[in-house]
């Protein structure tokens, strides 16, 4: 009966022994895994590049970080077998066809599962181009200071264009185009071919911002001023606007040695890609033009070689009636077209020569030809809204809603 007694004890002892052992026979160890991340470009980016790039991977089992700075979108990192949480965040530049060159910041957060000696995972941020915002003309000062006492006017030179950044990304004002429509809307022209502008907007003059597509950033909000002539004009005429150190100004090479441009080696000099003067290009100071700004995908040559416009149309004066053929201007296809005023004189706009999806309205700063009473005022848009410390500017497409008209022009000396 010992004996017995002694049997079931050692089976005991033995079975403790086995259940105490089985879990340590059982436990795999650790497989640490050689994993590869690739960060790629998010969905219909073109030429994309990150930089400051920021990745933090947490474990699920532990809650352990490892934080990382990649130098480049591909990327090694050792891990345990498990799960983990990756947050990312980084600078992304990238080529528009709207908004030219864009630098924003993105960011995202996705689970992975890592298993095995290798492991390989793609990273894709989430983001969409908000192509209804970019750069868009905040002001146009065309007509030049009038003196009401010795009622004289200054000279074609005091003009400026101020463009802002109306997104929430950074925009580079590199390679976008300023021009100016050779047609009037107080002069409608009855084309031969009725569709001889269906697509496109004949331009007397077409200048480009200088830079190697990153030169000249400009941050959300934030403007540039382009001058026609950078000086200090009220130096030489009362109460004229001082644009000496405006941004940019637009400078013509004049082979009539009376009418020469003035240069400002200060202030960098817009890249001429056609004007149709002669002499220096000017911006029509009544107000009867379209001023556009545009992203053209060509070089000058090709420009010039490619882009010329002409029309016939029919000349009629009572009972005359005439064939004729316009003057050979050049021609901006209407989806270069990054941001549109149509200005006209009140009483005397004759045809719109544009559709309403890129200006349904108008604005200027006459009610009549013979209307001088706006002469040296500006146009301004409207600001829709102010966040972040930062207006937003109002635009509907549509400048008789978006625009003050006969405004102070926001660089008058003394301001």
């Amino acid at each position: 009966m010992k004996q017995l007694h002694h049997f079931w004890a050692l089976v005991a002892l033995l079975s403790v022994l086995l259940v105490g052992c089985k879990p340590e026979e059982n436990r795999k160890p650790a497989i640490e895994s050689d994993c590869a991340f690739t960060i790629e470009a998010p969905v219909g980016l073109k030429d994309a590049t990150y930089s400051d790039l920021q990745v933090t991977i947490k474990s699920s089992q532990d809650g352990k970080e490892i934080a990382l700075k990649p130098e480049s979108a591909t990327f090694q990192q050792k891990l345990l077998e498990g799960k983990y949480q990756v947050s990312l965040t980084a600078g992304i530049a990238y080529q528009s066809d709207r908004l030219g060159k864009v630098r924003t910041t993105v960011s995202m957060e996705e689970g992975i599962v890592v298993k095995g000696e290798k492991s390989t995972f793609t990273l894709i941020p989430q983001y969409t181009e908000n192509v209804s915002s970019g750069f868009v003309i905040e002001e146009l000062f065309i007509s030049p200071t009038y003196n009401p006492e010795t009622k004289k006017s200054y000279k074609y030179g005091e003009q400026y264009i101020k463009i802002t950044n109306n997104s929430d990304v950074t925009l580079y004002a590199d390679g976008l185009g300023i021009a100016e429509s050779a047609l009037l809307c107080n002069m409608k022209q009855d084309y031969v071919d009725k569709d001889a502008i269906k697509d496109i907007l004949p331009v007397g003059f077409l200048s480009i911002i200088p830079g190697d597509g990153t030169t000249y950033p400009v941050k959300p909000g934030a403007s540039i001023i382009v001058a026609n002539d950078a000086l200090d004009h009220s130096k030489f005429f009362p109460g004229a606007v001082n644009l000496e150190h405006a941004d940019f100004e637009i400078y013509d090479r004049s082979s009539n040695p009376r009418f020469q441009d003035t240069d400002n080696p200060g202030v960098p000099n817009l890249i001429s890609y056609y004007k149709s003067s002669k002499t220096v290009s000017s911006f029509h100071q009544a107000g009867c033009t379209t001023i556009v700004l545009v992203r053209v995908p060509v070089d000058a040559a090709t420009y010039k070689k490619d882009y010329a416009w002409s029309a016939k149309y029919v000349f009629r004066f009572k009972d005359f009636v005439k064939e004729m053929e316009t003057n050979k201007f050049y021609k901006v296809p209407l989806d270069w077209i990054v941001d549109a005023v149509f200005l006209g004189i009140k009483d005397k706009i004759d045809w719109r020569y544009i559709p309403d999806t890129i200006d349904a309205g108008f604005t200027g700063w006459r009610d009549s030809f013979l209307d001088k009473s706006g002469q040296g005022t500006a146009v301004i848009r409207k600001v829709e809204r102010e966040a972040n410390g930062r207006k937003y500017l109002k635009d509907t497409n549509n400048s008789t809603e978006d625009f003050n008209a006969r405004v102070q022009p926001s660089l008058k000396a003394g301001k």
